[in-house]
């Protein structure tokens, strides 16, 4: 796995921890933005990669990846937020292919209020090797 696939990976976990099932469908956890049925839903975009080279090939793969928590309650989205940054911030996992997450850190957080809904931006700098 390279920087390319991390969404994919990042919503494997974020729909395999049963505490944040508590409060968002697993079917509304997303790569990327799509058009909600039902709130709360969370939205996964990479958006950006930076490769690192040696002589040997690339060595590592460092991504931002925008984690978007939109709710119809502000409290809610709180809430959520606090859960995906939890399951995330300063983890490390070894993907299914030996892939190697060595640190995951939260780089940024904004609010916004969008169309009748409450979005929490979160940024995270990943490195996988």
């Amino acid at each position: 796995m390279t920087g390319i696939s991390i969404n994919k990976y990042i919503c494997s976990i974020l729909k395999n921890n049963t505490n944040l099932l508590n409060y968002v469908v697993s079917n509304n956890i997303v790569s990327l933005y799509i058009n909600p049925t039902e709130f709360p839903f969370i939205s996964i975009m990479r958006n950006s990669i930076t490769p690192r080279y040696v002589k040997e090939g690339l060595q590592e793969d460092n991504v931002l990846v925008q984690i978007d928590i939109i709710s119809d309650d502000y409290e809610n989205s709180i809430t959520i937020a606090e859960i995906v940054r939890d399951i995330l911030e300063n983890r490390q996992f070894i993907n299914n292919d030996g892939t190697h997450i060595d640190n995951i850190t939260l780089s940024n957080i904004s609010e916004s209020y969008l169309d009748n809904s409450y979005v929490q931006t979160l940024e995270f700098n990943i490195t996988i090797h």
